[in-house]
């Protein structure tokens, strides 16, 4: 083998080297990238999975909460008429207690006006029978006095 050849053979070994290293890199970068892109959608799978459970929790949240409001709307309701009936029966007894009071104060009323008129008739008749009695005393004087004159 002449010098020329092993020459040859040899840049033909270090390019073959040469390609089997970048050979070689070339299908470490494709597998890091088919590794990354794997990591990467399998991230993207659990954030998704995160997103959506978190997404169905708040669903849940605001169902419950749509509940509640629901069930709080109808014991405030329940609340108002309970509320409303109250307060009517207390105007009702309010009202009842007032034409009562009027009553008997229409009726105390009444009863001191009859007994001022019974009063009124007594002093009249008691005052008619002073009169009376005067005049008949008058009278007795009157005659007296013609009597001894």
């Amino acid at each position: 083998m002449s010098s020329d050849h092993v020459m040859q053979f040899s840049k033909h070994i270090v390019y073959q080297r040469r390609k089997s290293m970048k050979s070689a890199v070339e299908v470490a970068c494709d597998e890091m990238k088919k590794k990354h892109t794997f990591l990467m959608n399998e991230q993207m799978t659990r954030f998704q999975l995160t997103i959506d459970s978190r997404n169905e929790r708040i669903k849940q949240l605001e169902e419950q909460l749509e509940n509640e409001r629901g069930i709080h709307k109808k014991q405030m309701e329940a609340l108002e008429e309970l509320h409303l009936a109250d307060a009517e029966e207390c105007e009702k007894e309010q009202r009842l207690f007032f034409e009562n009071m009027l009553k008997a104060h229409a009726e105390e009323v009444k009863a001191l006006k009859d007994e001022m008129k019974n009063a009124h008739n007594r002093n009249t008749e008691l005052l008619n029978m002073y009169v009376s009695a005067s005049c008949d005393t008058l009278r007795l004087l009157e005659k007296d006095r013609k009597n001894n004159l």
